[in-house]
């Protein structure tokens, strides 16, 4: 049994769109040689974030929570693009792709919520924001920040992807495998 780090819930990039997502990547190491990019194994726009879990936990309450609920948003029509930015602490900024609608997904999300609670407690003050996290950047250095949180977020809002929901997964990092352990379920669908 694996304990990760770190959990969540996602729905996983449709493979039409895989080779975008590796020249946004290359695109913004370009511009930010030092940005802390995501896995580009495994991309994603994350739904419910789990926190520390095992292995046995998310194979089993966990993922029957998300198969009692997924019909919510499976076949829903999205939208990717957009630029974002989440703070994560004095110096760090997490840049992320917008997706839309995001009712669906909301709607999801606090089905889910009342009962993963028990697990990993979501912050109710925090609002919901449906993203696709694509890199992190060091802020320390104001004037280099600036200039290329400006240039990655010209490029952000140029994407614009658009497909339907194709299924759900649950994923677990795991710092010593470090690799990020994608576990699909249920959903058999050519999309992805």
């Amino acid at each position: 049994m694996i304990d990760f780090e770190s959990s969540f819930i996602g729905v996983p990039l449709p493979n039409k769109y895989e080779g975008d997502f590796l020249n946004l990547l290359t695109e913004i190491r370009q511009i930010s040689p030092l940005a802390k990019l995501v896995d580009c194994n495994t991309p994603h726009i994350t739904l419910y974030y789990l926190g520390k879990q095992n292995e046995k936990t998310l194979l089993g309450e966990i993922r029957n929570v998300v198969e009692s609920n997924i019909d919510v948003i499976r076949g829903k029509e999205i939208h990717v693009g957009g630029s974002g930015m989440f703070i994560e602490d004095t110096s760090s900024r997490v840049l992320y792709l917008g997706v839309n609608p995001m009712e669906p997904l909301q709607e999801f999300v606090n089905k889910v919520s009342i009962e993963l609670n028990r697990f990993y407690p979501r912050r109710n003050n925090l609002t919901f924001i449906p993203h696709m996290t694509v890199a992190e950047l060091d802020q320390t250095d104001q004037k280099p920040f600036q200039i290329a949180h400006k240039k990655i977020e010209n490029r952000l809002d140029g994407v614009n992807w658009k497909f339907s929901i194709p299924g759900v997964m649950i994923y677990g990092h795991n710092f010593v495998l470090k690799d990020l352990i994608p576990y699909d379920f249920k959903f058999n669908d050519n999309n992805i």
